[in-house]
């Protein structure tokens, strides 16, 4: 991913974090703000995570091979996040239609995620590296969770 391509992805994630923001302030469904919290924690953990890729990268701590296996896990979680943050934006309660759909975003994405952190991390040689990028990958598997769980999934 290049210097500008994560300074793009970067802005949108405060953008919609700000947007989130605003949901959970003006939401009274406890199920529902807990599940724009936990993008909201999606969100800013993936921030962090692609900062700290770029970081390692250009300490010569992970390979190109490295970013593009672990970038590819975070852009996955881009888009499934962005498209949950799409459902729940504008909703005052959490219908079962969104609920549905929310579920078919969710589930798929949690398992790519726990995949990534079976199987894509591991090649990483460096052991800073590898728990720094495993460390974040965990944080956003438990946000998935939490919204998962707070789905009835």
């Amino acid at each position: 991913m290049s210097r500008f391509g994560r300074i793009q992805l970067l802005r949108l994630r405060i953008a919609a974090a700000l947007l989130l923001l605003v949901v959970l302030a003006a939401c009274q469904d406890a199920t529902l703000k807990k599940i724009a919290q936990a993008e909201l924690d999606v969100e800013q953990t993936q921030a962090t995570a692609i900062k700290s890729l770029d970081t390692l990268y250009s300490a010569g701590s992970i390979t190109a091979a490295d970013v593009q296996t672990v970038g590819g896990i975070l852009k996955q979680i881009n888009v499934a996040n962005g498209q949950a943050i799409a459902i729940t934006k504008n909703l005052a309660q959490l219908d079962p239609a969104s609920r549905s759909n929310l579920r078919d975003i969710i589930v798929p994405l949690l398992n790519a995620v726990n995949a990534g952190l079976t199987n894509g991390v591991i090649n990483i040689k460096d052991p800073t590296a590898r728990a720094s990028i495993s460390a974040s990958l965990s944080a956003i598997a438990v946000s998935l969770t939490i919204i998962q769980q707070q789905l009835g999934g």
